[in-house]
């Protein structure tokens, strides 16, 4: 392999974390070359999606569209696959609310088309379950109650006072500044070594 190509495999390979971080965190700037990029890779992203092409298709429309080699069109796909599904985390909560719309849309189709209407029942059926399914929005993001850990040193002891009076003067007690061991300086321990 020469050192031109190297350099090229570590740019593309490089092109495809930081557009990976541009979809994630947006906190960077792409270059002009890195752009051109994500359009392709977006571009394939909705014809894959859309499910009405052939791979094939799907290459040529990008060649057509880009102006890129077939070779580049069909890397393109299948790195649009890897930076669709690094980026995109399902979300419970998301899916089933689309499918649950999907569904209702549907119910809607079959109450107006009267070959269809004996198909309502299962789909508000359907539609009941999907949104017994959908997560509670009192629950969102609850967290645990906080919890409290203390640590004894060996040695150390904790007591505990009768009374508010009593904790209040033990607290004086040991925050007075001659209840303390006598702070060495710094400077003389720097001196002694």
């Amino acid at each position: 392999m020469k050192n031109n190509e190297i350099v090229k495999t570590t740019q593309r390979e490089n092109a495809f974390n930081r557009i990976m971080q541009f979809m994630i965190d947006g906190d960077i700037t792409l270059t002009a070359p890195e752009e051109e990029i994500l359009h392709r890779w977006l571009y394939c992203d909705k014809l894959l999606l859309q499910r009405k092409y052939k791979e094939e298709q799907i290459i040529e429309k990008i060649v057509d569209t880009y102006g890129v080699s077939k070779y580049t069109a069909k890397n393109d796909i299948y790195q649009a696959q890897a930076l669709m599904g690094g980026v995109i985390k399902p979300n419970k909560k998301y899916l089933l609310h689309h499918h649950a719309e999907g569904i209702m849309l549907f119910i809607e189709r079959c109450k107006l088309d009267k070959s269809l209407v004996y198909l309502v029942p299962k789909l508000l059926d359907a539609y009941t379950k999907a949104v017994i399914a959908m997560p509670d929005e009192i629950n969102k993001d609850k967290m645990p109650p906080p919890q409290m850990n203390f640590f004894i040193i060996p040695g150390q002891q904790i007591t505990v006072s009768k009374s508010f009076e009593d904790a209040i003067k033990n607290m004086n007690k040991r925050s007075s500044p001659g209840n303390h061991t006598t702070d060495i300086d710094y400077e003389e321990i720097d001196n002694e070594s």
